[in-house]
């Protein structure tokens, strides 16, 4: 995949409305549904990458369906954070790949569940005013934090920036014009919210016009990118109608080549015959 591949493809030649974009959400969650099934049944004998992958994949799934929740509220705001979620997976995903970093990540992460699990136990005045409902919820064995910090010392991951794993990835516009714009709605603005005051104020709902069936069209780039990098850094042998698909999706999100949804429909159901 190059470069102008999928910055070419991101760039959108036509808008289309919000229920084809919907469509292809709905879609792009059967298929990732499809993909956790498939790494359930071998899950035993998996990578413990591929175990990674498929947690990110189910996460982003997930929030796309909350995204869509939010669209309904117009709540547009959290729309955007959501979608920075989505595609920080898709660049800490290619950090994880171009780093084989892997095993670092999943070692970092069960060290600072544990750390922060150990750090509240440890505060004796939180326990004391919280009384016993708090030891039970937070429940951990001091020879399981020790054991812990003895196997894996403290956390030494490779340092993760966006930018650079997007400049890496060949994904540059993806940082810039996705990931730094979501950005901004996730850090404290002077103007924040102004939208949901003009409508409560006026007492009415204000209308984006086509800029809001662009923000599903973003979420639809953003989770079949990473369904496609999902499938290409995995260890297990896809079908390849799973890559099928996502071109097929990619295609039609961004020119409305109603063959695409054709094929994406088509494959979609092959994809589901198989794992049912």
């Amino acid at each position: 995949m190059t470069q102008t591949d999928d910055e070419t493809a991101l760039l959108p030649r036509q808008l289309l409305d919000e229920h084809s974009y919907k469509k292809v959400l709905t879609m792009a969650c059967k298929v990732v549904s499809s993909m956790i099934r498939h790494f359930a049944a071998v899950r035993l004998v998996a990578a413990r990458k591929d175990y990674i992958i498929v947690n990110f994949l189910s996460r982003a799934s997930a929030t796309t369906k909350s995204m869509m929740h939010l669209y309904d509220l117009n709540d547009y705001s959290s729309f955007m954070i959501l979608l920075r979620i989505v595609i920080e997976r898709i660049l800490y995903l290619g950090h994880l790949e171009l780093t084989n970093a892997y095993e670092e990540f999943e070692k970092d992460t069960i060290w600072e569940r544990h750390r922060q699990l150990h750090r509240i136990k440890s505060d004796a005045d939180m326990v004391r005013k919280a009384g016993s409902q708090f030891k039970t919820a937070y429940q951990i064995s001091h020879l399981l934090v020790k054991n812990i910090k003895r196997m894996f010392g403290s956390k030494k991951g490779l340092p993760y920036h966006a930018e650079t794993s997007a400049k890496q990835m060949k994904l540059d516009f993806l940082y810039t014009y996705g990931y730094e714009v979501a950005s901004s709605y996730v850090h404290p603005m002077a103007d924040e919210g102004s939208q949901e005051l003009e409508e409560l104020i006026a007492n009415t709902v204000r209308s984006l016009g086509s800029e809001k069936a662009s923000l599903l069209q973003n979420a639809c780039f953003a989770l079949l990118l990473l369904v496609r990098y999902s499938v290409k850094y995995s260890s297990m042998a896809w079908d390849s109608r799973y890559s099928s698909f996502v071109d097929a999706m990619m295609k039609y999100t961004g020119t409305g080549d109603k063959a695409s949804i054709v094929k994406g429909e088509i494959l979609m159901k092959e994809i589901e015959d198989v794992i049912n």
